[in-house]
């Protein structure tokens, strides 16, 4: 989202599911936002493959990303329907496209094999992102009555978010994610700016050797 890409959650196999339908549904409720499409390619049926192959109009580039073994490559060939579509073959070394198709509709499709999810490499904090803020917007809103500014709705007073979980108005699930996403987040900062990498490094040995100076901490000889 904060690149500007539309996230679509493609259920494949679903053949081998008792009830896709209610996954999905349970997954669109869970994951606010975010399209979910069942999708099978059993006995050649392409079941869902036209609404995945829909989203890529003329001029987009869809960017399938999962774990060896979900379906990719089963998903890209249905959706090229048949059509005389390109198929290149990454180098070994690079963790680049591993195939790229065209389907009739005039969009791209590339495949990922190295890649098992799609991590955060920009976000600067978990609800300042327009990406972040646009997932997680129920979070947000109820981190806006807690009664610290900073809080991480852990173990702080008159917390909202934690109220909310406990009263049953959010899962429990989604402020996980959230979290997720936060620590993802600040490591992707520390990765781009040097100074607060150094900062976080020293915190870290601030603690240790606080860790290890406290009596109730150290081991027993």
């Amino acid at each position: 989202m904060e690149s500007g890409a539309v996230p679509v959650v493609v259920l494949t196999k679903a053949d081998l599911h008792p009830d896709p339908e209610g996954l999905a549904d349970r997954l669109t409720v869970a994951l606010r936002g975010v399209d979910v499409i069942p999708t099978s390619v059993i006995d050649g049926r392409g079941d869902g493959i036209d609404e995945v192959a829909a989203r890529l109009a003329p001029g987009r580039t869809g960017v399938v990303l999962g774990l060896s073994g979900a379906g990719k490559s089963s998903l890209l060939n249905a959706g090229r329907r048949g059509a005389h579509g390109h198929r290149r073959r990454a180098r070994r070394r690079s963790p680049g496209p591993a195939h790229h198709h065209q389907p009739p509709a005039g969009g791209a499709a590339r495949g990922w094999h190295a890649h098992r999810s799609a991590r955060s490499a920009g976000a600067r904090v978990v609800g300042r992102g327009r990406g972040c803020g646009a997932a997680f917007d129920d979070v947000d809103g109820l981190a806006a009555d807690c009664r610290f500014a900073d809080c991480a709705h852990e173990r702080e007073p008159d917390c909202a978010v934690r109220l909310a979980i406990e009263d049953g108005r959010l899962d429990a699930e989604r402020l996980a994610r959230w979290r997720k996403l936060a620590r993802e987040a600040q490591v992707a900062a520390r990765r781009q700016d040097p100074a607060l990498d150094a900062a976080h490094r020293a915190e870290v040995r601030r603690v240790a050797r606080s860790r290890r100076n406290d009596p109730r901490t150290r081991r027993k000889r």
